[in-house]
């Protein structure tokens, strides 16, 4: 990972191997000259200060690149002698020694350099007066105000409101850098940079602004979403962890609901299977009984009925099931009732016809 100016990357190959988490804090641009040079600057700010002997940062600095690229708005950019590629701190001492007319500086509002060429009475901090064209034509910029007094209330510095561009810190990537820390990063974010500074108000940042580089989709997700739910409750170990075994138990679970689903019905169905085999074998006995009635085979037809009932007795019943074992409890009574009142009359007349059907 890796932190860096927003506008750096345009035109850069490989971005495809890049994500953008997003930008993290404002980094605005000053215009530093001296007094005595002030009346030399036209509104046309980047242009008086491109004929200037002034420092525009290291070669490969950011400072440089955004300084050209302001200025190419104004036109073609052509090699100038007098814009001197020198590192921050150092161009800060050969402004302060006379050597440089003038400094852009890209920093902090509280950095220890802006603060030392602010508070030099011999400097002036300028304003950007066609700021708000150079938004419009550079997107990832923005446009900050510098209140009057903001930097130094007793020098009363600056002395007037002013009007300054600025980039912003862009929090970029390898692509394959596991979720796991794109979201940990995000968080560290919040934590740090989300709580407000001399620009940006609590809550302002971390946040997407315009930029060439793919955006993360776990930091797309983190900025509509928020932290998870697991991680608002649990450590982020275990919340991962949790996290990770849904992701792994989910094909599992697809294919064992139904089969959780259906247990009661199976239950019930294999309950009611039992019922219906004693219905069965109750009809079998009522038919024989109805058509080729033995009476000496009377108490095999009782043997049956008890056994009928016996097993009724032996198994489990639930919830509705009880209502079809009771009934069926209810009809063995009836046949053995009907059975022993057929019997008695048999045997009574000596006949061996059985005449009438049971009913349920």
């Amino acid at each position: 990972m890796a932190l860096t100016q927003a506008g750096l990357s345009e035109g850069l190959p490989g971005l495809e191997k890049l994500i953008y988490l997003g930008s993290i804090d404002f980094e605005p641009i000053f215009f530093i000259l001296r007094k005595d040079l002030e009346s030399q600057v036209s509104e046309n700010l980047i242009e008086s200060f491109s004929k200037l002997r002034i420092g525009v940062g290291s070669i490969g600095s950011g400072t440089k690149v955004q300084f050209e690229r302001l200025l190419s708005q104004d036109g073609d950019i052509v090699k100038r002698e007098n814009l001197v590629n020198i590192e921050d701190k150092v161009a800060a001492q050969a402004l302060l020694a006379g050597k440089l007319d003038g400094l852009v500086l890209v920093d902090g509002i509280e950095s220890k350099n802006l603060s030392l060429l602010a508070n030099t009475p011999e400097l002036v901090l300028l304003t950007s007066p066609r700021a708000q064209a150079y938004r419009r034509r550079l997107p990832y910029l923005s446009v900050l105000e510098v209140p009057e007094g903001s930097i130094n209330l007793k020098q009363n510095t600056p002395s007037k409101n002013l009007d300054v561009l600025s980039t912003t810190t862009a929090l970029i990537a390898r692509k394959d850098l596991h979720p796991a820390v794109q979201f940990l990063l995000m968080k560290t974010a919040v934590k740090i940079n989300g709580t407000g500074s001399f620009f940006a108000d609590p809550g302002l940042f971390p946040r997407f602004e315009d930029s060439n580089i793919p955006r993360s989709h776990v930091a797309d997700e983190f900025y509509q979403k928020g932290s998870p739910y697991l991680q608002l409750h649990l450590p982020f170990w275990l919340a991962e962890l949790v996290d990770r075994l849904v992701l792994v138990l989910m094909p599992f679970a697809a294919l064992a609901y139904p089969i959780i689903i259906s247990l009661p019905k199976y239950r019930f169905r294999r309950m009611n299977r039992r019922n219906w085999g004693g219905y069965t074998k109750l009809k079998a006995l009522e038919t024989e009984t109805a058509h080729h009635y033995e009476p000496a085979k009377y108490p095999a037809y009782l043997q049956l009925l008890n056994e009928l009932e016996d097993q009724a007795i032996k198994g489990r019943i639930y919830g509705s099931v009880g209502a079809d074992y009771f009934r069926l409890r209810q009809n063995i009574h009836f046949v053995r009732s009907r059975l022993a009142q057929h019997h008695q009359r048999v045997t009574d007349t000596g006949s061996m016809t059985w005449c009438g059907q049971l009913f349920y």
